[in-house]
């Protein structure tokens, strides 16, 4: 059943022309929004955010997506200006296919009324490849055939250029963002009849930091949507952080899964973990999904009248 499994799977990526939406599923989207829109590096002056994240999706299933994904953000002061910079590296494997990427972020900030008005670009170097040692063929019937020139049975690999934009609004109370990857749509040709194309992808986010009328406690809805205008995901969160180092949430994500997550900040460290309870027809084959979240924060403000002073690091 396994082999059966794995065999069903690449079927269905290795159609001759396979158009394929290889961005990542994240549930705690608030965390690595820089991954969806360049234009959300920097958003902290002066501050150096390190972030790494690591999702376990469908568990018991084989071939189940695997996601890692590392990222370094900082606000810098030069010309009188913040900007934003960033760097990241990202790696998924889905069943027979691996994709990684290293990007490079830059963000233009501008003061706009009672906010911060950030323009982000980013470019990377994709890599995608596929084993096709692993494919599995059913033998002895008429239906398939082994040395089918549309089969991969090889391993192949290949490199395209991925460009990504965003726009991002921010306050002290509120933000919001658009954004697209994969603008070049890159193209992996690996023989003349089998290629798979990544067609380009739009984000929405926003979000709100509400404090309630107890002042430990903060109301933080944000919502995430995402389509390629063929199909659409979109999540919803409540969560409720209490004296600005615990949190806890609940999202759910439109006819897929009902996502639990738990956090804390201890002075310049954030850890986060989130459980998606699959919801679709998909949910009686795997026991759910994992992902932990830890983001490192570094002071970048050396001036000696802010050498001793803590000031927290979770803003929206």
């Amino acid at each position: 059943m396994r082999k059966l499994a794995v065999f069903i799977v690449g079927m269905f990526l290795l159609a001759s022309s396979a158009e394929a939406q290889f961005d990542a599923q994240f549930s705690q989207y608030w965390v690595v929004e820089n991954y969806y829109n360049p234009a959300k590096a920097g958003s902290e002056r002066n501050k150096l955010n390190l972030t790494g994240l690591y999702r376990m999706q469908w568990i018991g299933m084989p071939g189940a997506p695997k996601t890692i994904f590392v990222t370094g953000e900082a606000g810098l002061d030069f010309f009188g200006r913040t900007h934003g910079v960033g760097a990241s590296f990202f790696s998924e494997k889905i069943g027979l296919y691996s994709l990684s990427t290293v990007s490079l972020q830059y963000a233009f900030k501008l003061k706009l009324l009672n906010g911060v008005l950030s323009m982000g670009l980013e470019a990377g170097l994709g890599d995608l490849a596929f084993d096709g040692s692993g494919l599995y063929t059913p033998q002895g019937n008429e239906y398939h055939n082994a040395t089918d020139d549309g089969i991969l049975n090889t391993d192949v690999k290949g490199s395209r250029l991925n460009v990504n934009f965003g726009v991002r609004y921010a306050t002290e109370h509120y933000y919001a963002g658009f954004s697209s990857t994969k603008l070049t749509e890159p193209m992996y040709d690996y023989t003349d009849l089998v290629s798979t194309y990544i067609g380009r992808i739009y984000y929405l986010t926003a979000g709100g930091n509400i404090t309630l009328n107890n002042p430990l406690y903060q109301f933080r809805p944000s919502f995430l949507v995402k389509t390629d205008f063929l199909s659409t995901q979109i999540d919803v969160t409540a969560r409720v952080l209490y004296n600005e180092m615990f949190w806890g949430g609940v999202s759910y994500r439109w006819k897929e899964a009902l996502i639990f997550s738990i956090g804390a900040n201890i002075r310049n460290i954030q850890a986060g973990y989130a459980y998606d309870h699959s919801m679709s027809a998909i949910g009686g084959a795997n026991s759910g999904c994992h992902e932990f979240t830890l983001t490192y924060t570094v002071d970048l403000n050396f001036s000696k009248n802010n050498r001793y002073r803590y000031k927290s690091v979770r803003i929206l």
